[in-house]
């Protein structure tokens, strides 16, 4: 199975990165309002993190149409009759140039990207023309199901234009034959509705992962001591707001992916590490452990450890003169095995959201579509999914 090739599935995925957005101060304007504080959220393809409305609509236009440049993409826009009303004051020209700044704003922010570049006739201007990224397309799964994003002819548009994409490539057409996807869309969405839910699932593990990978790099370690930095503590006091508060919100320190990875702490994701620099402890704002851990950190005695039931782990504690700190580091954990283990349980959750998807397919398309029914049986690609499925996790055959 493709799931099951020697290069890791998550490599494909650099280009997925929240870092230019979320310090871009009019990419948070623009937003809906959230309730999460913009720098303690999980991802932008959160649905607290929808755009406004007057980016969506260019995003459908990128989803109608492969690549567009921004003449075409205005044009396309000035034809709709629900965007002129909700502006009725202002002119063509005037409402031209606003849209092709909003298609700057989401080339900024990675949404769209240059496909392609036309050089002009007659010595004009080249003109660029865009496309979805791979960020975009994970904006556009993760947000589908709302208004902002779902037109009529959303599912024909998507498969039509996008399917060529690696999210489909890579999760779907190994396991469906491209003629199968699209004529479902005009048999029953229900099939491409279970498939989208399913890459729904692989876009938010992409990007928990990714985090996870991106943590415990940037917060540094030693192959040869074998240590993983783990966060840095103030000999005195920190004022609020500092550095020292904000290490811990996602995965700036190495501690959460130290925690899920090496202590197996899969609640840990999203719960707040709260540090107490008055009592010198760490604590965990969770209600999914009832052993209610804690990290102690004894400076006068220069130690440091977690605690939790009976559980104690002992951490190094080093001295760091230069910005009068103590670093706190893992003892045996060693982050590159740590980071290829988050790539390796990435592909065996692939393959059970896989199995999931055939289950679920089998179980309610397959018996109650006759049109799915046929498309599916004369599939080859599916029917080997099913049979590797079988044989890999043992399912019991329908």
């Amino acid at each position: 199975m493709a799931i099951e090739q020697k290069d890791s599935l998550l490599d494909h995925f650099d280009e997925v990165s929240e870092g230019t957005w979320k310090r871009d101060k009019k990419f948070l304007r623009l937003v809906l309002k959230s309730k999460d504080d913009p720098y303690n959220t999980s991802a932008l393809w959160n649905t607290d993190w929808l755009l406004e409305k007057r980016y969506n609509n260019i995003i459908r236009i990128f989803i109608k149409n492969k690549e567009m440049n921004k003449t075409e993409a205005a044009k396309t826009l000035l034809k709709e009759e629900r965007y002129m009303t909700k502006l009725p004051d202002i002119d063509e020209e005037d409402l031209k140039r606003r849209i092709e700044n909003y298609i700057d704003d989401l080339l900024k922010w990675g949404l769209l990207k240059v496909s392609k570049v036309e050089i002009a006739t007659n010595f004009g201007n080249p003109s660029p023309y865009y496309q979805l990224s791979l960020n975009g397309m994970f904006y556009v799964i993760e947000n589908y199901g709302t208004g902002e994003i779902m037109y009529i002819d959303f599912f024909k548009d998507l498969i039509k234009n996008h399917i060529d994409n690696i999210l489909f490539t890579l999760f779907v057409l190994p396991y469906f034959d491209k003629k199968t996807i699209v004529s479902s869309v005009t048999e029953d969405p229900g099939l491409v509705l279970w498939i989208l839910s399913y890459l729904k699932e692989i876009c938010e593990r992409i990007i928990q992962n990714k985090r996870l990978i991106r943590g415990l790099r940037i917060s540094g370690y030693d192959d040869k001591s074998n240590k993983l930095h783990l966060f840095h503590w103030p000999l005195s006091n920190p004022e609020k707001d500092s550095i020292f508060f904000r290490q811990f919100d996602n995965f700036r320190s190495g501690l959460r992916p130290f925690l899920i990875e090496e202590l197996r702490w899969e609640w840990i994701k999203n719960a707040k590490i709260l540090p107490d620099y008055d009592n010198r402890k760490i604590t965990f704002e969770t209600h999914m452990d009832p052993s209610k851990p804690y990290i102690v950190v004894d400076i006068e005695n220069m130690k440091s450890y977690l605690k939790a039931d009976k559980l104690r782990y002992d951490f190094i504690v080093e001295e760091n003169n230069f910005n009068n700190t103590l670093n706190i580091s893992s003892k045996t954990t060693n982050a590159k095995a740590l980071i290829e283990k988050i790539k390796e349980d990435f592909k065996k959750t692939v393959l059970e959201r896989l199995a999931n998807l055939i289950f679920m397919i089998m179980n309610r398309e397959y018996r109650s579509n006759n049109q799915i029914k046929t498309l599916l049986s004369q599939d080859r690609k599916f029917r080997k999914a099913i049979e590797d499925i079988i044989s890999i996790i043992n399912i019991p055959e329908q």
